[in-house]
């Protein structure tokens, strides 16, 4: 085997180093704060829907039965049977709905809801595993009182989830916050507004990449369109925030089916590019 001149060699190596960093991948991250039945199934089936015809793109999915996880041990028979055949898409990552309300609810009562979730793991008739945790109302305090707070309740839950195979701690200030607090979840939310608010304002990128790819962007009452909805997507992904969601609704009380399809389009599109 003839040896390969030193240069070459470099490049050798630098291009399987190149190749072999892990691909980036923009999720699409989905509130379904709807009831599973009458009015609200149309939307858990048009989210099943778009998830089954874009499988190389990830969801991560909000579970929300009662401003949390309901009173009983587990949701009611419509919740079951929607989350169940959520479970059955490999590229579907779901997380329970806590709210914290800028650090007023007790610890012990966050500390119960998400025992409730990770306890659905336990349920044995089908699968309504849960393998994380979105925390609505975050603080964008920085203070010690705060870090407490969402430290707290962030290793809790990772603690809770921990036989997960991917265990998910999402924070909802809904606008920017410290960056100490990047350490304690996978994805911050630091745009949560109408599509009118980001037109101006565009992605918040932060300066280093770890961080970056833990950045969120919601926007609501969003129809910008398909041209419109290439070139708000465009600059998100080449900058590597992490995840986003658009649509049309101004409260999550449904899904807008066919932009949340042109989005999962336009991201599959341009991850087949990388």
């Amino acid at each position: 085997m003839m040896a390969l001149p030193f240069p070459s060699l470099m490049r050798f190596f630098a291009m399987l180093a190149l190749c072999l960093q892990p691909v980036f991948s923009l999720v699409v991250m989905v509130p379904l704060y709807v009831y599973p039945d009458g009015k609200g199934l149309s939307a858990w089936k048009s989210l099943t829907t778009v998830i089954r015809n874009h499988p190389q793109v990830q969801y991560l999915v909000i579970i929300n039965p009662d401003s949390g996880p309901g009173s009983g041990d587990y949701p009611d028979s419509n919740y079951i049977d929607g989350v169940s055949k959520l479970n059955a898409f490999d590229n579907v990552n779901l997380v329970g709905y806590v709210d914290t309300w800028f650090t007023s609810v007790p610890l012990d009562t966050v500390y119960a809801n998400i025992d409730k979730y990770a306890n659905w793991a336990n349920y044995a008739d089908t699968n309504i595993t849960i393998n994380g945790i979105f925390f609505d109302d975050m603080t964008n305090n920085a203070n010690h009182t705060a870090y407490d707070y969402m430290s707290s309740v962030s290793n809790y839950a990772y603690s809770s989830f921990s036989d997960s195979s991917s265990p998910t701690v999402v924070f909802n200030p809904g606008c920017k916050v410290d960056a100490t607090y990047f350490q304690w979840a996978d994805y911050i939310i630091e745009f949560e507004d109408s599509l009118s608010d980001y037109n101006g304002l565009g992605p918040i990128k932060r300066k280093k990449l770890p961080m970056r790819e833990k950045q969120a962007i919601i926007a609501h009452t969003a129809n910008p369109g398909l041209t419109k909805l290439q070139q708000l997507l465009t600059p998100i992904y080449n900058q590597h925030i992490g995840a986003v969601y658009m649509t049309k609704q101004c409260c999550y009380n449904g899904i807008s089916s066919g932009q949340l399809r042109d989005i999962s389009t336009i991201i599959g599109k341009m991850q087949r590019r990388e």
